[in-house]
């Protein structure tokens, strides 16, 4: 007999434009109680129907028990039992007449029935109908009904689900039994690592229809295995103490905290070494990490895509976000079309860039509309962010586990996706508009002017993003759109004008620097030696970026969630 009950090798299921099986390939041994983990809509229950033959294979190559054809894997089916989701009875039958319903069906005899029945503790039901069972009552039937016919492989899913903790502990000692006593091997499906780990000898983690990790019981073991945590100011003093204690198993984790994964029942003798080795213990203690946050490790990045996913669909079925690129779409049309009026009209241009009015201005639109296109993309950020905790839909989130890490980063991430079409579609209307009306020629002073376009557009809209790294964080520490909005509009006015009054005065013009030199929009960009600043204003834009949001991640972590 092939020791390999089931080979899955590649395997992909798709659903129209969606994948609900990518590339699967697990090998399950005779014996094994293999356990697959994975939030609902991981594709556990889609894999399980490919392995019954229940649904059709898009992709890959299924092998049962050695066997690879087609014909030769269907008979191999025969070998098996199957409980996928709910419980698959016949509601106004007996649990007596329910099994003896599934011997006819696989042609073979009832005198197993008693025995079943008395296996999964079903034999006092009597006349009992199993749409009265409980839950509890039914998932037993449903694995009585798949044994019947006394398989070698049983698949169960989510057997648990739905169970009242002895209904769950009495389920896992019926698996458990299964398996010594008839020599079944189980595949079984959970969302909860934490119920897997009692009953599973292997493990395969399935996210967003992929195999993302496969362990055994021994290697989930190690990964969350007890250690001792030390916390100390003077991690370096704490090594040598280790090191003269013969401690070899260990991780110094940050400059503050050491992971020791040996002599776990000896803290009382390591803390007193490093006592008497002066060196300063903030704290000491046994810990492990939990299942479920091994779990969420795993799968933290791809949680993060998950994220960005969610709040792309909220970006794009926002009414304000069109309400935006309708403001950024209409700016530049009525920029072109008030220098067509003055310049018709006589009236002497002042502004740099107003004096070169021709298509080629269309790339200066968001430094000519600079503060405005900052209150408009504060005011968006504002009501994005901040309708979140006054709705509460923050929670929705959160409460699943997602990191306030990636939480906070993927709404800077649509925020900054919001400016970058907002700036592209006024960068393009304003080349557009400019060159019908004054036809399009080339910037004053300026040589290789598609070069010089794209060094200045991506410049200003790394000023754009420096200032919205900061909106995002006003809108994390405020909590509320509207207070939100009043401190951006705040922040962006006092940026926009105070600089130039400081800049007159002695004592102040050195701290004004950063604002009115590198940050905000105080250089002309039509200036070739303001255009040799541009290096200088990307480093401040990228380290006011990472500053911002650094602190913004930092409190947002500490903050109650109503």
């Amino acid at each position: 007999m092939s020791e390999t009950i089931l080979k899955a090798t590649n395997v992909s299921k798709i659903y129209g434009k969606n994948k609900a099986l990518d590339k699967v390939s697990i090998e399950i041994k005779r014996g094994m109680i293999y356990g697959l983990i994975g939030e609902n809509g991981a594709g556990k229950s889609t894999f399980m129907r490919m392995v019954m033959g229940l649904i059709k294979i898009d992709e890959g190559d299924i092998e049962l028990f050695g066997e690879t054809g087609k014909k030769e894997v269907q008979r191999a089916r025969r070998k098996m039992g199957q409980s996928i989701e709910t419980p698959a009875l016949y509601p106004e039958l007996t649990a007596r007449e329910n099994l003896k319903v599934q011997a006819a069906n696989g042609g073979v005899s009832e005198r197993e029935i008693d025995h079943l029945l008395h296996l999964m503790n079903l034999s006092n039901t009597g006349r009992k109908k199993a749409k009265n069972f409980s839950l509890g009552m039914r998932q037993r039937l449903a694995i009585a009904s798949t044994l019947i016919t006394n398989p070698e492989f049983l698949i169960l899913d989510e057997p648990t689900n739905g169970l009242d903790p002895s209904g769950i502990v009495e389920m896992r000692e019926i698996i458990q039994r299964l398996v010594v006593e008839r020599g079944i091997t189980v595949l079984l499906s959970s969302h909860l690592l934490d119920e897997l780990s009692q009953v599973a000898t292997h493990y395969g983690i399935l996210h967003d229809g992929k195999l993302i990790n496969e362990l055994s019981k021994e290697e989930l073991a190690h990964e969350t295995r007890q250690y001792i945590e030390l916390e100390t100011t003077e991690v370096q003093k704490a090594v040598v103490v280790l090191d003269e204690l013969e401690i070899n198993d260990y991780e110094v984790v940050n400059s503050t905290s050491i992971n020791i994964y040996e002599r776990i029942d000896d803290v009382a003798n390591i803390n007193r070494s490093l006592v008497l080795a002066d060196v300063n213990v903030s704290r000491i203690g046994t810990t492990r990490q939990k299942l479920e946050e091994y779990f969420l490790q795993l799968t933290g990045e791809i949680r993060m895509l998950n994220l960005l996913t969610a709040e792309r669909i909220k970006l794009f079925r926002s009414k304000k976000l069109w309400i935006v690129l309708a403001i950024f779409t209409i700016l530049p049309v009525l920029q072109a079309v008030n220098s067509k009026i003055s310049v018709d009209y006589g009236k002497e241009l002042v502004q740099v860039v107003d004096t070169v009015i021709n298509g080629a201005t269309g790339v200066l639109m968001i430094e000519k509309n600079g503060l405005t296109v900052l209150l408009v993309i504060s005011a968006f950020i504002c009501f994005f962010i901040g309708e979140e905790f006054q709705n509460g839909t923050i929670r929705n989130a959160l409460s699943l586990g997602r990191s306030r890490t990636h939480y906070y980063l993927s709404k800077f991430v649509m925020a900054a996706l919001l400016s970058l079409i907002g700036t592209i579609v006024m960068t393009v209307v304003g080349i557009i508009s400019f060159t019908v009306i004054f036809e399009f020629g080339e910037v004053a002073e300026i040589n290789h002017y598609f070069i010089y376009a794209i060094k200045s557009f991506s410049t200003l809209y790394l000023l754009i993003l420096a200032n919205v790294s900061i909106y995002v964080t006003i809108s994390f520490l405020t909590k509320n759109s509207g207070i939100a909005l009043i401190w951006s509009f705040l922040y962006t006015i006092a940026t926009g004008f105070l600089p130039d009054i400081f800049q007159q005065t002695t004592h102040f013009k050195h701290v004004t620097y950063w604002f009115s030199e590198v940050f905000l929009f105080y250089s002309d960009f039509a200036n070739p030696a303001d255009i040799a600043k541009f290096p200088e204003m990307v480093l401040v834009s990228l380290i006011t970026i990472v500053v911002s949001s650094t602190i913004g991640i930092f409190l947002f972590k500490r903050t109650d969630i109503k």
